[in-house]
């Protein structure tokens, strides 16, 4: 028996996500959101399962991708999360 094994390849729009929250006295903080656009740019529909640890969330948990496509996703981060 012989296989070929095809590893995904995935594109980001960005090598990172910053986030920068500058605490004011009295004033509440809020989430703070970017968009994050992956592209799967290999040759197999390709599923990704999201696993984002507190303070940052992102309503979308599980993620399929035709190749050449790609899909947006919202990631939150909360300052005021202790």
């Amino acid at each position: 028996m012989f296989g070929n094994f095809i590893t995904p390849i995935l594109t980001f729009n960005t090598p990172k996500l910053d986030f920068k929250y500058l605490w004011e006295k009295g004033v509440p903080s809020l989430p703070i959101t970017k968009d994050l656009v992956i592209k799967n740019t290999g040759p197999l529909q390709t599923t990704i399962h999201l696993k984002i640890d507190p303070p940052f969330s992102c309503p979308i948990e599980k993620l399929t991708l035709d190749k050449e496509h790609s899909d947006t996703v919202k990631i939150d981060f909360d300052p005021g999360m202790k």
